[in-house]
């Protein structure tokens, strides 16, 4: 223990905590993943000129009654950016993202301005949006605890601090949102879309997850060369898996299909299905899989620069 894990324990460290902290985040946009991948890649396009170190991020980032005081002033820090560069960047069709955006404006959850929309509700100081901030971010020093306890070692990552104090919640969760934002739009093209990639990697959380469980297990196939055999991978049903993402059963049901066809997922009869050793090490989940320890390197780094002590988990 106290090295680094390898990238597959990484993966599948992240997949665990990005899907727990994202049924938080569905729940103000009615459990829609597709409404909810738009809204925050949305509110980081609004943010993203903003320096994590920048007292105006850490307003941002401030959670309870407090911040309503300072509304007009938050909202002031959002740039606007086109539907077009957000569909982009989620790799979706321009006309799905301009009627989901349209849908949240007759919410009030986003407003058209001059050169663009922001996504207004990730300012709420109260309510569901303020909320998910709050799980998101006990769901985030959550994981980073298991992975301490399986011997990640953060010392070797960390940055000395320029922040006094602990940094407000909805700071931890935007920094850690980013990092996510960068390995999906890594790992999109892989899969063809955010949908498939979010039923792919429930399916392969549900799998590994009694492996992950266990430190010994873990670490004896936490190697990107040496992932855990077929046969220790435990089969989830569709319909599981449907519930479990929150997603239609038919639409999940489509996308398992597909990927069955592809050899992103095998059938095991009468028990479900699994993601298999043959496509967790393909050449291109591969080459994206080596890029998650230099990302978790630097969210690391910029957690802890902004005083997220780590150690102290």
């Amino acid at each position: 223990m106290g090295q680094p894990p390898p990238a597959r324990m990484l993966i599948r460290s992240y997949t665990d905590m990005t899907l727990r902290f994202g049924e938080a985040e569905r729940a103000p946009h009615d459990g829609d993943p597709l409404t909810t991948f738009v809204f925050k890649t949305l509110y980081s396009a609004n943010t993203r000129h903003l320096s994590y170190i920048a007292a105006e991020s850490e307003l941002l980032g401030q959670v309870g009654p407090p911040a309503a005081a300072a509304l007009a002033q938050r909202r002031a820090l959002l740039r606007p950016v086109s539907v077009h560069a957000v569909a982009q960047s989620l790799n979706l069709p321009y006309e799905t993202v301009r009627s989901r955006t349209q849908a949240m404006m007759a919410k009030d959850q986003v407003e058209r301005v001059s050169g663009g929309l922001i996504a207004v509700a990730g300012l709420q100081p109260e309510g569901p949006f303020a909320d998910a901030v709050l799980h998101s971010h006990a769901v985030i020093v959550d994981s980073f605890r298991a992975l301490k306890a399986l011997g990640f070692d953060f010392a070797a990552h960390a940055v000395p601090a320029v922040a006094s104090g602990p940094p407000p919640p909805g700071l931890v969760v935007r920094i850690v949102q980013d990092m996510t934002n960068r390995y999906t739009e890594a790992l999109g093209p892989v899969f063809g879309g955010i949908l498939p990639l979010t039923i792919w990697g429930g399916a392969m959380r549900a799998n590994v997850r009694d492996l992950m469980a266990d430190p010994e297990m873990a670490w004896r196939y936490a190697g990107q060369d040496e992932p855990p055999p077929n046969h220790l991978r435990k089969p989830v049903s569709v319909r599981a898996l449907a519930t479990e993402l929150r997603l239609p059963f038919e639409t999940t049901r489509r996308h398992v299909a597909i990927m069955i066809e592809r050899g992103w997922m095998a059938a095991v009869p009468g028990q479900g299905v699994i993601t298999p050793v043959e496509a967790v090490g393909s050449d291109g989940l591969g080459r994206v899989n080596t890029q998650l320890p230099g990302l978790y390197g630097r969210m690391i780094g910029d957690l802890t620069r902004v005083g997220f002590d780590l150690e102290a988990l």
